[in-house]
C-alpha cells in the first residue's frame, strides 16, 4: 500500500510510465490543499489493476496535457468526493473499472 496525508500520493509528469497493481490511498490533508490519490498532469501514464481511495477531492485527476491511453481494471472507491476528475485540456479513457462508494459523482469534468 502506498499512502500520503496532506499531499498527492503519486504524481505523473513524464511522457511515459505506468502504475500496475498498486493500492493507493490519500488521507485528509492539512492546510487548504486539494489532494489526489493519483495526479496525472502530463504524458501517457496508464493505471492498470490498481485500487485507489481518497479522503480528499478525488481518487485520480487527469489534467493539463495528460493523455493516458486508458485506466483499466482499476477500482476507484470510497472517495470523499469523486472517483475521477478530468480537466477540459486532458484526454484519456476509463475502461472496465470498478467505481463505487464515492460520495458524489463518479466522474467530473472541470474547466482548466
Amino acid at each position: 500500500m502506498i499512502g500520503a496525508k496532506g499531499r498527492d500520493v503519486a504524481l505523473f509528469q513524464a511522457s511515459d510510465g505506468s502504475d500496475r497493481e498498486s493500492h493507493i490511498t490519500t488521507g485528509e490533508g492539512g492546510g487548504k490543499g486539494i489532494w489526489l490519490g493519483v495526479d496525472i498532469a502530463q504524458g501517457a501514464s496508464p493505471l492498470e489493476g490498481c485500487e485507489i481511495t481518497s479522503q480528499s477531492i478525488a481518487c485520480v485527476g487527469i489534467r493539463g496535457g495528460a493523455n493516458p491511453p486508458g485506466c483499466s481494471a482499476t477500482a476507484f472507491h470510497h472517495g470523499k468526493m469523486l472517483a475521477a476528475m478530468w480537466t477540459t485540456t486532458a484526454r484519456g479513457a476509463l475502461e472496465d473499472n470498478d467505481i463505487f462508494g464515492n460520495a458524489f459523482s463518479a466522474v467530473e469534468i472541470k474547466m482548466e
